[in-house]
């Protein structure tokens, strides 16, 4: 929907284990960046092993995350956040804890550049 869209920053953290966890898609993977204006405005982060925890969530937070937020210079953001990567999700295999959840949403909802936070 918004592939081509250079008005619209998608980015996206989750499990891909190399295309081979649900759902599957080449799509998810690091390489699929948007196309034509909308080329760079699709950012998937790929996650090719599980138990990954808060210090590696962080990490990708404060270093990739953030900074293409703070370049991008949304007016309004919203956060679809899946609880996948919590800690003690069957489906997930991650291990994020509530704290980190709270960190990272706290890093987001203190940028002042983000007119608008929204939660999904």
């Amino acid at each position: 929907m918004f592939y081509d869209n250079p008005k619209v920053l998608y980015l996206s953290v989750h499990r891909y284990e190399h295309g081979e966890f649900w759902p599957e898609l080449r799509e998810s993977n690091f390489n699929y960046v948007g196309k034509g204006e909308g080329a760079g405005h699709n950012i998937n982060i790929p996650l090719n092993k599980v138990g990954m925890g808060n210090a590696d969530y962080m990490a990708i937070f404060n270093n990739i995350v953030l900074p293409v937020a703070y370049e991008y210079q949304p007016e309004l953001v919203i956060i679809s956040s899946g609880y996948d990567a919590a800690i003690g999700c069957p489906e997930g295999h991650m291990e994020v804890t509530p704290c980190a959840y709270a960190h990272m949403l706290k890093l987001s909802h203190g940028s002042c550049w983000w007119k608008s936070v929204r939660c999904a």
